[in-house]
């Protein structure tokens, strides 16, 4: 094994003599596993609100879903739009308990960032016709982990949502002029309509 070692990723293939995988899967597999590791590292030590006006305006929308009561102290603050309390909504339904529902809110905000990631591939792809070069991955890799984008995914503000939206809307619009279609077209409309919400 240890002469496999200075070699290229695809060392892997060859030591356990599995399929053929091109070197561009095995980066991706690597980036992907990188921003789960990023956010093991970061939800164990994150137990509520750090930023509380803003915050809690957003959960105090998604609040009389789960059956909660929030009205009179939300009213003391600032409204915040429903658009992000959407996605808060099941996450309230579903984890009983303060921590663990702040906690898959930001589960949620990195499966985004892996999100972005894609979709940043896609649309390379959908540009240049191929992502086959490790550095186009690298830059795809800078982009979704940049580091106000990653700070903010370790909060529930809406600004990770509003980064995957502006994201997909850009990979719905260059698949819409690689292949013009009404589909790609509503879908664009949708997207933006729903980040002028959040």
């Amino acid at each position: 094994m240890a002469i496999y070692l200075g070699k290229d990723p695809t060392w892997i293939t060859e030591y356990w003599g599995m399929q053929k995988i091109s070197n561009t899967k095995i980066y991706i597999v690597m980036i992907l596993l990188l921003i789960f590791c990023m956010f093991q590292l970061s939800v164990m030590h994150i137990y509520g609100f750090s930023l509380y006006p803003d915050e809690f305006g957003y959960w105090a929308s998604a609040a009389p879903f789960a059956g909660y009561d929030w009205a009179k102290l939300a009213s003391l603050g600032s409204y915040y739009s429903f658009g992000y309390s959407l996605l808060l909504r099941p996450i309230l339904l579903v984890f009983k308990g303060g921590t663990a529902a702040y906690r898959a809110a930001i589960a949620v905000n990195y499966l985004m960032i892996a999100g972005i990631f894609v979709l940043i591939t896609r649309i390379i792809k959908n540009l240049i016709g191929s992502t086959g070069s490790v550095m186009a991955l690298l830059i795809c890799a800078c982009a979704a982990l940049y580091p106000p984008l990653v700070l903010y995914s370790q909060m529930t503000m809406a600004e990770t949502l509003l980064t995957f939206l502006f994201v997909l809307a850009a990979y719905f619009f260059t698949r819409y002029l690689r292949k013009p279609g009404v589909i790609y077209l509503l879908l664009l409309v949708a997207v933006i309509g729903y980040m002028y919400c959040v």
